[in-house]
């Protein structure tokens, strides 16, 4: 832990370079009044931080202050924030401290001891001031995916040395080697981009079957912090009817061995189990949308705001041309979407409303809106759009239309589809798979006695 006093010189100047300095902290403690002298507040500070290029650092930013309006600092500092540029908006949160959340950045105010007007909660000493702090900085993180996910970074910093061991620069002649024999030489980043990560994820795994931060010891501290000893509630199926009640015992030994094993007062064939949903999120009213969140999570991969898309397998697109547009799965195999010199049919597979016993994916149909979707088998309803690749890329990319503006792709008549989405490469693979085991079936007119007798054992 490295901490650090700073202050500023001149105003404009003092602000520009302070704020490179603050930029690497993940917690941040600013007086409100930077100048007796002039009384100018900190907030062209706090736009000159949040204005820096980790811009989604995760970091906790505490004002504390001898002023006695705390509440209209919030205003102003909710205020400052929702000008910044970009869609994001200021969120203060409903609880004890009344945190402002924006973006990855978490925003407190405390009062010093000699302030003049007390809010219950908000005036710390100083000597409490770092403890307070780092409790809230760990309230930024704290749940059971959020340890996941922290157990797993952690073990990525602490183990980077294994990485670099393992690709050296003695290999980079081999390196050089690889490229030179490759079809498309610029393709060896990639080649070796793919490897880092098995090397991370073998890391990630050893470290969290290690410390097992969302294993059942740590899921039984969670349900007793959200519901004590009094268990879920389940809701009904069937509107005005009573919803099903598990005990704190029963949910822990579902958790432990599964619903089927151990259904509780559910139906014992599993079938019930999106009844959970409502359980676990404590009735709240997106239970279902967090369902979806997590499915999405899954499936599709993360792309960075200023990333390329490039069209290929597992790329979601919506058309634009009409409101009622469906979306689109590609599915031409990624070595086909990649060296193009000429125009090229790409094959898509339409995306329609859920459907029992069918392949489903979420999709992103709006900015936070996530859609459960059945992927269409029937070659019937496929297809073929023909694009122009990139003359430099050799590969078909999508189009940004300005910061806030979606990405998208023009075939070669013109029409756009917006990108949505991108699978991640093995989900995409699956379907992928799905497709080769439906179109390889061998129709067979066999005799019915004989099948009739194979379906139900008859000799």
């Amino acid at each position: 832990m490295v901490c650090g006093v700073v202050s500023p010189q001149e105003e404009q100047a003092g602000n520009e370079t302070l704020a490179k300095a603050l930029a690497r902290a993940d917690i941040v403690i600013l007086d409100w009044r930077l100048n007796p002298t002039t009384g100018a507040n900190a907030l062209p500070l706090l736009e000159r931080i949040l204005s820096e290029n980790q811009q989604h650092r995760l970091r906790l930013i505490s004002f504390y202050t001898g002023e006695p309006d705390r509440e209209g600092i919030r205003k102003e500092i909710v205020e400052c924030l929702n000008s910044l540029a970009g869609s994001d908006r200021a969120v203060v949160n409903d609880d004890h401290s009344n945190a402002i959340g924006f973006r990855a950045c978490r925003i407190v105010v405390y009062g010093k001891p000699d302030s003049s007007v007390v809010e219950p909660g908000t005036v710390v000493n100083e000597e409490a001031l770092a403890e307070r702090l780092v409790a809230d900085f760990a309230y930024m993180v704290e749940g059971l995916l959020p340890s996941l996910v922290l157990t797993a970074l952690t073990a990525v910093r602490e183990n980077v040395y294994r990485v670099l061991e393992r690709f050296g620069p003695d290999l980079d002649p081999a390196f050089l080697v690889h490229r030179a024999c490759l079809p498309q030489p610029s393709e060896s980043q990639q080649h070796i981009v793919e490897h880092i990560a098995s090397e991370l994820h073998g890391i990630m795994d050893d470290a969290v079957a290690q410390w097992s931060p969302t294993g059942i010891e740590a899921i039984e501290q969670w349900l007793l912090g959200r519901f004590g000893n009094r268990g879920i509630v389940l809701a009904p199926r069937a509107e005005g009817a009573q919803g099903k009640r598990m005990s704190h015992d029963e949910v822990l030994a579902m958790l432990k061995r599964g619903i089927e094993a151990e259904p509780g007062p559910l139906k014992k064939d599993g079938k019930e189990f999106d009844l959970l949903s409502h359980g676990f999120s404590g009735g709240a009213d997106n239970s279902r949308e967090l369902d979806r969140r997590l499915a999405a999570a899954m499936s599709l991969r993360q792309v960075p705001p200023g990333a390329w898309r490039e069209l290929s397998m597992g790329t979601i697109v919506i058309p634009t041309e009409g409101d009622e547009a469906a979306p689109l799965l590609c599915v031409t195999p990624r070595c086909d979407s990649v060296r193009l010199t000429c125009k090229t049919a790409f094959l898509f597979l339409p995306l329609t409303d859920a459907k029992p016993h069918t392949p489903q994916i979420v999709v992103p149909t709006g900015d936070t809106q996530l859609q459960r979707m059945t992927i269409s088998l029937n070659p019937s309803q496929w297809r073929l759009v023909d694009f122009l690749p990139d003359s430099d890329r050799q590969s078909v990319l999508a189009r940004g239309n300005g910061t806030d503006q979606p990405f998208t792709f023009e075939n070669a008549s013109g029409e756009e589809y917006r990108w949505a989405g991108e699978l991640k490469a093995e989900y995409a693979q699956s379907i992928a798979q799905a497709i080769a085991e439906r179109m390889s079936r061998i129709p067979l007119n066999q005799s019915e006695w004989i099948r009739r007798s194979e379906k139900v054992g008859v000799r």
